[in-house]
């Protein structure tokens, strides 16, 4: 194969210029680089057959006594270079240049060394004349620390990122307040994917310091953030369901809803009396405890209603952050103010209609005698 294409390079020359030098290729001690040939990892590597050019030579590259693949990874130029971009650690090695011309071929070994960062450390230039540091010789694994200091209200979200190397990463590490992450201890809809740590709805139990380490060859990058998940004070709706008026006799209900982030054995329904909040006495009431979605309700129902159970009531929440409170007013009525109420509804109700149907009748009126007094001056 190498004589034909010898031999096509020949045709395309005269006879006395393809054979001008006669002598196997010879190699130029100039050319020769220092080995090995240092660089670092992305770096694109150019290496050149180091034989003094003819126009009648032709030059192969080998790795591993096979051909490089030209259709590949690899190039070679037109001035047999070898060529290749993105290097690689496993891309370090041997390589061969074999020069071929009409009288015979001659080889050539280039070595490179494709290297991490951690090794480049105490190099100047990446064609250090030095062998490669490897393994023991390596310096002391570098240590990058960077500390968040974040803050968070209950509920929120949020996306820890961990500062990545420019290195091969072998292995990502979460740590909470020095011990591994439990993922099934995390709030429900929180998860990690390798370098990020996503965390939904947010506890105050959820409050530490998360460290990320990132492991490589020869280093460690920790990155840290200290999360502090303020609580925040219960939210609360109350709600009476009950048509009004109330009178005496009827069942009410008060319903009181809070989010869940409030602990539930904090609230209760009250009716003033003994307990002191906002200089006014409240008595605590018997209630019961629902559990929904997102939200939890205490339910005080009030069977035979009486005229005692008249006044404001309250809904009370308190947890470590402060208390919360919402009041709703009854005013239980007797049956006569009942029926005096409905009375007067009636009659409210009547008079509107009446007001209605009086207001219609005049319109209807008036139109009529607008066309009929149009339609006897279209007559005359």
């Amino acid at each position: 194969m190498n004589l034909i294409i010898i031999l096509i390079k020949c045709l395309s020359l005269s006879i006395a210029s393809c054979f001008a030098y006669k002598g196997m290729p010879r190699l130029a001690p100039k050319k020769i680089p220092k080995q090995p040939i240092i660089y670092p990892i992305g770096a694109t590597v150019v290496l050149e057959c180091p034989f003094k050019s003819s126009t009648t030579m032709f030059v192969q590259w080998y790795r591993q006594n096979e051909p490089v693949d030209e259709f590949g990874k690899y190039t070679i130029t037109n001035r047999g270079e070898l060529r290749f971009e993105d290097a690689s650690v496993e891309d370090s090695g041997t390589y061969v240049c074999e020069a071929v011309n009409g009288f015979g071929s001659t080889k050539a070994t280039l070595t490179i060394a494709v290297l991490r960062n951690a090794e480049l450390i105490s190099m100047e230039t990446f064609d250090n004349p030095f062998d490669p540091i490897f393994g023991t010789d390596l310096p002391a694994a570098e240590e990058i620390q960077t500390i968040q200091n974040i803050e968070k209200n209950a509920g929120n979200s949020i996306a820890l990122k961990c500062n990545m190397p420019r290195d091969f990463v072998k292995k990502t590490n979460w740590l909470k307040d020095g011990k591994q992450v439990n993922e099934s201890l995390l709030p429900i809809g929180s998860q990690i994917i390798s370098s990020a740590m996503f965390l939904s709805k947010l506890r105050p139990k959820d409050s530490g310091l998360y460290v990320c380490i990132v492991y490589t060859e020869y280093s460690k990058t920790e990155t840290s953030f200290m999360i502090k998940v303020k609580g925040l004070k219960p939210e609360l709706s109350v709600f009476l369901k009950h048509n009004l008026p109330i009178t005496v006799g009827d069942t009410v209900t008060l319903e009181c809803q809070w989010l869940k982030h409030c602990s539930k054995e904090s609230l209760a329904i009250l009716k003033r009396e003994p307990v002191i909040i906002e200089d006014e006495p409240y008595i605590v009431l018997d209630s019961y405890e629902v559990y929904q979605n997102d939200y939890y309700e205490n339910i005080l129902k009030i069977k035979n209603v009486q005229p005692h159970d008249d006044g404001k009531y309250l809904c009370v929440a308190a947890n470590t952050f402060g208390y919360s409170y919402k009041s709703i007013q009854i005013s239980i009525m007797a049956p006569k103010e009942r029926n005096k109420a409905i009375t007067s509804n009636h009659f409210l109700i009547l008079f509107g209609s009446f007001m209605i149907i009086l207001t219609l009748a005049i319109f209807t009126v008036s139109f009529v005698l607008y066309r009929k007094t149009k339609a006897n001056s279209t007559t005359n």
